[in-house]
């Protein structure tokens, strides 16, 4: 069987913040949409991730989500793949990394996002296969 690559089972034009943006606005839109990771862009490049762990680690107990950016807090090293990476290649990076998400980068920025969701929804359908 040949290995299927990312470009399948990534998700698309994901949702992305601003360094600036506020975290309280991060936490808005994730919620809104049922997501735990945002890419993070600046000027068209991508700058970082934030992800819904770093929502619970928000510096001081105190701190005002209003007033938090998202720079404050966002993962500055961010792992990422092409559309045509293997996806076995990609999973095992998240592993290594133990990364919960990997950025797609297309030829022109950001193509997707590969989720360790997305990644479980890949393994049943590669098992059902296999199954069948």
């Amino acid at each position: 069987m040949l290995m299927p690559t990312v470009h399948r089972y990534m998700t698309f034009d994901p949702y992305t913040v601003s360094p600036r943006d506020p975290m309280s606005a991060a936490h808005h839109l994730m919620r809104l949409h049922n997501i735990r990771h945002l890419p993070v862009v600046e000027d068209g490049k991508l700058v970082g991730i934030l992800s819904d762990r770093d929502l619970r680690l928000v510096p001081g107990a105190s701190a005002d989500p209003h007033e938090t950016t998202v720079t404050q807090v966002m993962t500055k090293s961010v792992f990422a793949v092409t559309p045509e990476t293997p996806l076995d290649e990609a999973v095992q990076l998240m592993n290594t990394a133990r990364c919960g998400s990997l950025i797609v980068m297309g030829k022109t920025g950001i193509a997707g996002i590969l989720t360790a969701s997305d990644a479980l929804v890949a393994l049943t359908e590669l098992l059902r296969r296999e199954a069948a």
